[in-house]
């Protein structure tokens, strides 16, 4: 599953399953490729924001034999170092492992909420107040370092 345009990345993830590891591609490899993903429609993915990527590393699923139970992948979520949140888009792709279309890729797409960079204007506001309060602090450090001698 790739959750596209995952900014600030901390490495810490929360997974309903020891076998769901996360990973982090500036562009995902896992599409344009046959058979890959693709960002959900209305959902550009932006090259200078890493994806987020999560990947099944455990036991082969069985693709033959079945009915199998459903694998739960709800819940999973990782930390960044950003706060602000807007909707984005995921894809995931897997293998049916049930019914007439066993073996077959199985696609799923939709939104969900991902951390966000902070606009270039919100840097520059924090820049200027920090300058301003810097501006400040300095003025009464000057004011109280005066000494006036009397004669």
């Amino acid at each position: 599953m790739i959750i596209f345009d995952f900014a600030g990345f901390a490495g810490g993830v929360m997974t309903p399953s020891p076998n769901i590891i996360a990973s982090t591609e500036l562009v995902s490899s896992v599409y344009p490729d046959p058979g890959g993903v693709l960002p959900v429609p209305g959902y550009p993915d932006d090259p200078n924001i890493l994806n987020l990527v999560f990947t099944w590393v455990g036991p082969p699923f069985q693709a033959s034999g079945g009915p199998f139970p459903d694998l739960e992948f709800a819940g999973l979520s990782a930390l960044s170092t950003y706060s602000g949140v807007k909707l984005t888009g995921y894809s995931a792709r897997a293998v049916t492992n049930n019914g007439t279309a066993t073996g077959l890729p199985a696609y799923n797409v939709g939104e969900v909420g991902a951390p966000t960079v902070p606009e270039p204007r919100t840097w520059a506001m924090m820049l200027v107040g920090f300058m301003a309060v810097g501006h400040v602090l300095r003025q009464r450090g000057t004011r109280r370092g005066r000494r006036v001698q009397t004669v």
